[in-house]
């Protein structure tokens, strides 16, 4: 579900629930699959990891393959922290 921003909201502190992305450095659609088949959201992502995970999908890219979730298993591992963030 969307949601159309006030003037008062702020992109640094969404709502809870809601993630702010940039579209700098929007998520790619291998990172939105991934986190799909693995059953967690983009939100969780810590920055950190996020960056990492998309890092390494412009890895594959560059040399002409996918990175799935199984290739990223292999390289890490993504774990749910107490408050449910990512961490890879």
């Amino acid at each position: 579900m969307e949601k159309v921003p006030k003037m008062l909201d702020q992109a640094c502190v969404p709502p809870p629930g809601y993630l702010t992305i940039s579209e700098s450095i929007s998520p790619s659609l291998e990172l939105i699959n991934i986190s799909r088949r693995c059953g967690v959201s983009l939100a969780q992502f810590l920055h950190r990891d996020m960056l990492v995970t998309m890092g390494l999908i412009t890895f594959f890219i560059d040399r002409e393959a996918i990175l799935t979730p199984k290739y990223l298993s292999q390289m890490g591992r993504l774990i749910i922290d107490i408050w449910g963030r990512i961490i890879f």
